[in-house]
């Protein structure tokens, strides 16, 4: 059986791709435990393109914490590649992985609403001169006190 890496070497694919891919093929399996532990669930490994170890995060914040940190897991990367006998990653940049609308607005929550907003929001559609605005609301407003 063929390993992974004799496989891409055998592809009609440039030098710097195969490179990327093996490089790839390494650092799949050992990039989370090479993370700071404060980063490891919160990102994922994207791809290794021109030299560069891409890593995805939903999160801004954590995009600046890897700018921050990259020089210490760019080190890391290096010496498993140097193990392997391959040419050093330049750099790591992060990529912002945007939640799906699913993720950020969860279908099956109602809005925690007290009792003395719901009244309120009754009232400001009950103040909409637009009869068919006004009832479009107020049947929103039903459904978000409702639920799912």
């Amino acid at each position: 059986m063929e390993s992974l890496r004799e496989l891409i070497e055998k592809l009609p694919l440039g030098p710097k791709i195969k490179e990327n891919l093996i490089r790839q093929q390494i650092l799949i399996p050992l990039w989370e435990s090479l993370l700071p532990p404060h980063l490891r669930t919160k990102c994922s490994f994207y791809a290794v393109e021109e030299d560069q170890l891409i890593l995805s995060t939903e999160d801004h914040y954590l995009l600046q914490e890897l700018r921050l940190y990259s020089h210490l897991i760019c080190q890391r990367f290096n010496q498993i590649l140097r193990e392997y006998g391959l040419p050093p990653l330049k750099g790591i940049r992060g990529r912002l992985q945007k939640k799906s609308s699913e993720e950020r607005f969860p279908k099956n929550k109602s809005l925690p609403l007290e009792k003395k907003d719901i009244l309120d929001l009754q009232n400001l559609c009950q103040d909409i001169s637009d009869r068919e605005l006004r009832e479009s609301f107020l049947n929103l407003l039903q459904r978000i006190i409702k639920g799912p």
